[in-house]
C-alpha cells in the first residue's frame, strides 16, 4: 500500500514508520501538517495516517482533518492519537476521520484495519505480497501464476509492480517510480531504476510471459498484458 505518514520526529512517529515500511508498504513522510494537505491533493494513496501525539494539539488536527477530509481522494483516513477521552476520539471521526486508535495502541490492529478498508476498496486486482507471491485483494490469498509457478520478487521489485499494476497500459514516470519505491531514500541514480527494471523483466519472461514491462523514451516505464 502507499501512506502518506503525517507525523512530527517524536519516538512513537519514528517507530510507527519503521514497523509500516517493516511491512513492505511504500510510506512517505510528511512532518507538517500543512505540506500533508498539499502532498495529499497532488498524489494518490491508499492511505494517510496521522498522528498527533500531544492532546493541546488536538484542536488544530480536527481543523486539519476537516481540511483534508475533502482532499484525499479515495484513501482511508487514519488518525493515532496520544493520551485521548471518547470526545476526542469521536470528534476526529466526526472531522472525517475513517478510524482513530488512541495511546497504547496496538500496531497489529492498525494494520489489520489498514489491510481491511484496502480490500474492500480494490476489489479484484493483483498485487504481489511480501513474500513476493500474487495475492488477491479480496482475499489475500495467493494466486497462482499461468503456468503453476510463483513469481518471488524482493521487496523493492514488490513496490515497483504494485506502482506499475496501479496504471495498467499507462505511462508512469520514472521520477513517480523512485518516489514509490525508494521512499527511503533521499537520492537514488537513474540507472538503478533501470536495473531493478531488468531483473523484473528476466523473471516476468519466464513465469509470467504475457506481461511485459516497456519502456518509455524520455518518460519511464509502462506494465501491459498481451491477449491470451
Amino acid at each position: 500500500m502507499r501512506i502518506l505518514f503525517m507525523a512530527g520526529q517524536h519516538p512513537g512517529a519514528v517507530w510507527l514508520h519503521k514497523a509500516l515500511r517493516e511491512c513492505r508498504h511504500s510510506v512517505q513522510h510528511v512532518t507538517d501538517w500543512r505540506d500533508g494537505v498539499f502532498v495529499a491533493e497532488q498524489e494518490a494513496f491508499d492511505a494517510i495516517i496521522v498522528m498527533c501525539a500531544e492532546r493541546a494539539d488536538y484542536a488544530g488536527l480536527f481543523d486539519m482533518l476537516r481540511r483534508l477530509s475533502s482532499s484525499r481522494g479515495g484513501a482511508v483516513l487514519i488518525t493515532v492519537l496520544g493520551a485521548a477521552t471518547t470526545q476526542d476520539r469521536v470528534s476526529a471521526l466526526r472531522m472525517g476521520a475513517d478510524a482513530c486508535f488512541d495511546h497504547p495502541y496496538s500496531f497489529l490492529e492498525i494494520n489489520e484495519c489498514l489491510r481491511a478498508y484496502h480490500r474492500t476498496a480494490l476489489g479484484n486486482l493483483v498485487c504481489w505480497s511480501s513474500d513476493g507471491k500474487p495475492n488477491d485483494k479480496r482475499t489475500h490469498e495467493p494466486k497462482s501464476m499461468p503456468t503453476g509457478l510463483r513469481l518471488v520478487v524482493t521487496q523493492r521489485e514488490t513496490l515497483m509492480l504494485e506502482c506499475l499494476m496501479r496504471e495498467v497500459d499507462l505511462p508512469v514516470s520514472r521520477e513517480r517510480l523512485i518516489r514509490y519505491c525508494w521512499q527511503d531514500k533521499d537520492d537514488v541514480d537513474r540507472s538503478t531504476v533501470t536495473i531493478l527494471v531488468s531483473r523484473l523483466r528476466r523473471k516476468l519472461a519466464v513465469h509470467m510471459p504475457n506481461a511485459r514491462i516497456e519502456t518509455i523514451s524520455r518518460y519511464g516505464y509502462r506494465l501491459t498484458f498481451l491477449a491470451a
